[in-house]
Order: C-alpha cells, then structure tokens, then sequence
C-alpha cells in the first residue's frame, strides 16, 4: 500500500485517478447491487482502503465508516468479517476512533465476539482495545543544564531525584536501558506498543512482519509489569526467575526480574499466569503485580480480552494454532472397552482377551484421533496421514495418558502424540491434518 501523499502521485498516471470519487462509486454499488458476491467484493476493496492513513480524510467524507458499522449486524458473516477488518484497519486514527464510539460502534463489535469466526473475533479484539485504550499520560523527564534555572519549578530533592524517578517508572512498568531484553524480547514485550514508540503504517525494520502479526491477532502474552514486593528484598540477580508461589518446581518459570528499587521492581512475566497467582516469589521473597493504570485498558478488560484470545484459537484455524500447543488427557482402559473395539472391528485374536487382555493398537489410534478431533487441533480437523510405533504393550486396566502437541504449521499441521502407560510409551507417533472451517449449520462445542 501507499503511504505518503507524493507516493501516490508517482504512480498516479498521467490523466489522474479521483480517489473520493472512486471511494464514492464503491460506497454506491454496495447500496444499489443485489448481489451478495458484488457486496463482497466492494467491502473487500473498501476494506483494503482503510488499510492506508492517506484515505482517511476520504473514507470520512463518503462515510465508509457508517458503511462498516452498518454491515457489523449483517446476516452474512463473511460481511461482518470485511467491515471488522475495515474498522480494525483504521480505528489507530484517533479522529476514526472518536466517530466509532460516537455512532455507538463498541457495542456490536462487542456482540460479534461471540460469532463463531476466528477472523472476526480477532479483528473485533484488536479494534477494542484500541477502542478502549485511554490517552497515555506516562509523564516526561527533564534534562538540563545548570545554568536554565528550571532547577526552581522541580520539586524533588537533589538526592531522591533518581531514586524517586525510577520508584515511578517502575510502578508503571516502564522500563528502558538494561532492564530491557536486548534481542531476547519483542518490542510489544517492552510495552512499546503502549508508549507510542512503534508505528504500525510505516518503516521497515528487523522482526517487523512479526511485531506487526502479533500486534493485529492481539495475542501478547508476556510483558514488562510492575511488582510489589512484601519486604524489601537483598540479593536478587537482575536476571532472577519469577514463580508462582504455589507451584515453585514447574520447570519454565512464569517471569524474570529486571530492576529493583526499594519494595518497587519491575519484570517481564506471562500475564494471565501472574496475574491469576495468590503471590509470585522471588529468590525467597514474595510480591504481587498488577496492571498500570496507564495501560491500553483496564485489569479486568484486559484479562477478558486475554480469554476471548484463547478461545479465538480454540475456534480451529491455522491462523489460530501455535507450534508449541500441547493437550493432554488419561483414560483408563478396562476389559468392557476390549471387547467392545473387537466386536466393532471383527478383530478378536485371542491376544486381546484371557487373563490380561492386550489391548488394540489401533483402539489407541482411535484414542489419539478423539482428542486430534475435539481437543487440538479441535473440530473441523481432519487426518490425512499417520504414523504409528508400538514400542510397548498396554494391557486391560493400564491408565493410558494421551497427549497431542502441534509441531509444525505449513500447508498441513503436523501434530506428534504419544500414548504413555506411566513411565512406558505404548505408542507414539504423528499425523498430517488439515482444518476445515465449519459450516453455520454445524456447532462447535469449546
């Protein structure tokens, strides 16, 4: 997309394009056209048009926005989807923002969230919190030199200047020179996104496709927050892990120090973990974070957002799926469930009863495919290979543990399983699948 005024004109040919008029065309054969699919496509391009602040100015003026805002309680869900996403596209604009909330935008994008369409969830998320987000006030520093006399309009003490600049950055979680994660963390990670210091129109710069992907799927699970601890603690290492006072041993930390001043520190944690905890516990030290009042939206919001994020995954698309999600569920496995699989398959080899039954590997293939299909990747999945090992036996009365992880995501999802009898893998394996979306007339159990 174009993005400066003098780009355009370069590529603007030489009998010139009327960009309001064009607007306005589009904007008059969506109102005129009976058909659905010449609806679809005009939202598409005026979608697309919202992507560039250069339009602004003419999106107002031929009332594109009343457009999307209209189309947010259509009939059509691929219709909610293209005015979701126009509005997403444009509503960084503080002037677009203003006229969203003015014409009553938050509650139908609010009550689109509860569409079955990962698309229009995320969309609907990203313009929310925008929608919410509060002007940001994280006050300024001053630096000067001795003789401009603005000494006398500062009324901090010389010697608690410093000390009481950083108790205030790190009550808001506001962090800047060490205490950032140098090539470790994300900018969003550093709540850049929340101080302005990231612009999603323009620039180019290295990991932008990725700082702009989870910026726009508004998924950023860990961030720089502020902690309070209960007693001033001694001795920490700046780069000290930060758990969750009531499971100490996990094997990947919450979160990680990275500044301490007084009682007041300040830390990069996972956000809805540390916020859900009694007390985190540093080195032996207990403390508590908490959200900045300052932040893009308030504690609850944002933890009501988070959930709606994952539930957006939960909805199954490729978009959606992580490499790294994992599920995992036990099933006891008794004579009855035997018995019943060799009655349905016609496979009644005497291994599979007597005694000690040797239950079917391919009962354990089915096992694998329930939780494929209803648990992750979830409904609408579909297997279009698997490779299965059996490296030891399982018998009747043996508690099977089954577990799914996604490993890959490219035209197929790869998802690796194991069937696991205590410390023993019975069978392990992998499968190719695909996802499909589901039709309106099919449900989706989350």
């Amino acid at each position: 997309m174009f993005h400066k005024p003098q780009d355009l004109i370069k590529r603007t040919p030489a009998d010139g394009i009327n960009r309001p008029e064009f607007l306005k065309q589009l904007v008059q054969e969506f109102r005129k056209t009976n058909s659905a699919e010449s609806k679809l496509q005009v939202l598409a391009n005026l979608a697309n048009f919202a992507y560039d602040p250069v339009n602004y100015l003419h999106i107002r003026s031929q009332k594109v926005i009343d457009l999307f805002l209209e189309q947010l309680t259509s009939d059509d869900n691929q219709l909610i989807a293209f005015a979701a996403a126009g509005l997403c596209n444009l509503v960084n604009d503080p002037i677009n923002k203003d006229y969203i909330i003015g014409n009553g935008g938050i509650q139908n994008i609010e009550k689109n969230l509860s569409i079955n369409d990962d698309n229009i969830i995320l969309s609907s998320i990203t313009t929310l919190m925008y929608l919410y987000a509060p002007e940001i006030k994280t006050g300024q520093r001053i630096i000067s030199d001795e003789t401009s006399g603005i000494r006398s309009e500062i009324f901090l003490e010389e010697c608690d200047n410093k000390f009481t600049y950083q108790q205030w950055r790190y009550t808001n979680g506001v962090a800047e020179g060490c205490e950032l994660l140098k090539g470790q963390s994300f900018p969003l990670e550093m709540n850049c996104d929340y101080l302005n210091g990231i612009s999603f129109n323009k620039g180019c710069y290295v990991g932008q496709e990725l700082t702009a992907r989870t910026h726009h799927t508004g998924v950023t699970r860990k961030r720089i927050m502020p902690l309070i601890f209960d007693d001033t603690p001694t001795g920490l290492d700046l780069d000290a892990d930060i758990y969750n006072e009531s499971d100490p041993s996990v094997k990947r930390p919450p979160g990680k120090l990275r500044g301490l001043c007084g009682k007041i520190g300040i830390a990069l944690l996972r956000i809805d973990e540390c916020l859900k905890a009694k007390r985190l516990i540093v080195g032996g030290f207990t403390a508590k974070t908490f959200i900045p009042n300052w932040w893009k939206m308030s504690s609850l919001l944002y933890i009501k957002l988070v959930m709606l994020s994952q539930l957006s995954r939960r909805l199954q698309s490729t978009r959606a799926l992580m490499v790294g999600d994992r599920v995992v569920i036990s099933k006891r496995v008794d004579e009855s469930d035997i018995n019943d699989f060799a009655r349905l398959s016609g496979d009644t080899n005497p291994i599979h009863s007597g005694d000690r039954p040797l239950v079917h590997g391919i009962y354990l293939a089915g096992l694998v495919s329930g939780v494929i299909g209803t648990k992750l990747p979830g409904a609408g999945t579909v297997v279009v290979s698997k490779n299965l090992r059996f490296p030891n036996a399982c018998y009747a009365g043996d508690l099977v543990k089954i577990e799914v992880e996604i490993q890959t995501i490219r035209k197929f999802v790869r998802c690796g399983f194991w069937c696991r009898v205590g410390d023993k893998v019975v069978m392990e394996g992998t499968a190719d699948v695909i996802i499909k979306r589901l039709t309106k007339n099919q449900t989706l159990t989350v």
